[in-house]
């Protein structure tokens, strides 16, 4: 899953690196914007390397690939505009919120007019991307609304998030160049006010042929991050919203286009009538300045990562293994009726996975002589423990014997355990055989879990 998501990430950056090249026709620019891109940990660190937020970087990736095709000299063929459509469709099944980042595309073919494209493809793209978008909106507003996110809080909330979420973007982005102290206000709001400043100024120097991509990329993630704020309201503070980088994710590209666009500008006035002795010597300090820049990127990432969560995601996966593998040596020497149910990992996080996750994750096709009891359940209505219909006493003692000796072979005591047929989280116990003949076993208390 890291690699796959790391790759993503990669391709985003020579995605980034080829929109530049096909709009400002220079190489130097087009190097830096994908090194900015790719080098940017500080700035979309937990998208990259924590699993349970890459879906950020899978959904934007096909979006950037989008645009480049836009902007590119692939534009003029037949499969251009299929493939535009696709890549929206794509990203959109990653998070549904992603549709409002693709209102950008119909935006820059409207402001843009690219020569490459006649007017009826144009308008056709235009026409069906929107109507793309509407769909895939109103898909996630009922969505929202099936889950209880509405009423006047939910508009009125989500416009302030959103507005801060724009606001600190540039900030943010300066930070994630300097090794400073962590994420919060008292590093955001100077920083957001700096990073205001440059984005101004800079603008005039960015290439008349990338303004109107980079307006229309501000559009599009702005209405998302307004769109994430309202679906975040609840919860609106700044430790669960705003220090967090992944809110920030779909403004990289534009920030890493116009700081490259910046720098390029800046070095080719340094360039202008220089003696090759001058040019070797600004060669050289770009380069320590890159450097020096990706250094301090990696060290912001060192300190503003959540590393203890990806150990723990680690520890529970290798302890899922396990568990999988005890299931499938037992159904060859017996069948089995399994009840399905959350298995509960230990740690800060109280993760869960579903037991025949688990099993299905490592053996697609399932285990020969392996019965399952699933909820039947709607799964937007699913609750403690999934609504499983309960097992047999002679099934659950199996069961429970599955469990126990998969608490030796992990050497932590039980945690999950079937009890009354069905599977429960237990206190800690000795083993489930015994919470299992227990009067009133150690239920641990409900809690929602992931």
């Amino acid at each position: 899953m890291h690699v796959m998501i790391f790759l993503t990430y990669v391709a985003a950056a020579f995605a980034c690196a080829w929109i530049f090249f096909s709009l400002t026709r220079s190489r130097l620019g087009a190097f830096l914007a994908g090194t900015i891109y790719g080098g940017a940990g500080g700035f979309s660190g937990g998208v990259v390397w924590q699993p349970t937020v890459g879906q950020f970087s899978v959904a934007g990736t096909p979006l950037i690939f989008a645009v480049a095709i836009l902007v590119s000299p692939c534009a003029r063929k037949w499969w251009a505009d299929v493939a535009v459509l696709i890549l929206i469709v794509v990203a959109s099944m990653g998070m549904g919120a992603t549709a409002i980042a693709a209102l950008s595309i119909p935006l820059y073919l409207v402001l843009g007019r690219p020569e490459s494209i006649s007017v009826r493809r144009r308008q056709l793209i235009i026409g069906f991307s929107l109507a793309l978008v509407a769909a895939i909106l109103m898909g996630t507003r009922w969505l929202m609304s099936a889950h209880g996110v509405h009423g006047p809080a939910f508009a009125f909330q989500g416009t302030y998030d959103g507005l801060f979420l724009v606001f600190t973007a540039p900030g943010r982005f300066v930070l994630a160049w300097t090794p400073f102290g962590g994420l919060g206000l008292r590093w955001d709001l100077p920083a957001s006010a700096v990073g205001l400043v440059l984005f101004v100024l800079s603008w005039r120097w960015v290439p008349r042929a990338l303004r109107t991509l980079l307006f229309a990329l501000w559009v599009g993630d702005g209405l998302l991050v307004f769109l994430i704020g309202m679906g975040r309201y609840k919860i609106a503070t700044y430790l669960d919203l705003f220090s967090t980088d992944r809110y920030y994710y779909f403004f990289l590209l534009s920030l890493a286009l116009q700081a490259a666009a910046a720098l390029a500008h800046m070095t080719r006035r340094l360039l202008q009538g220089a003696s090759p002795t001058r040019k070797t010597a600004i060669a050289c300090v770009l380069a320590c300045l890159m450097m020096a820049a990706l250094v301090m990127s990696h060290i912001r990432l060192g300190e503003t990562m959540l590393w203890w969560v990806i150990d723990q995601h680690q520890l529970d996966f290798r302890e899922a293994k396990v568990l999988a593998k005890i299931v499938k040596a037992t159904a060859a020497e017996q069948n089995l009726h399994l009840a399905d149910g959350p298995i509960r990992f230990p740690g800060t996080l109280n993760e869960h996975l579903g037991f025949s996750a688990i099993i299905y994750t490592q053996f697609p096709s399932g285990l020969p002589g392996v019965v399952w009891n699933l909820s039947a359940t709607p799964t937007a209505s699913v609750g403690w423990p999934y609504h499983v219909a309960p097992i047999s006493n002679a099934d659950a003692a199996v069961q429970n014997q599955i469990f126990d000796e998969w608490s030796k072979k992990i050497n932590r005591p039980p945690y999950t355990c079937v009890i009354g047929g069905n599977v429960r989280d237990v206190l800690p116990v000795k083993s489930c055989a015994e919470a299992a003949s227990m009067p009133n076993p150690p239920l641990a208390p409900v809690t929602p879990f992931n």
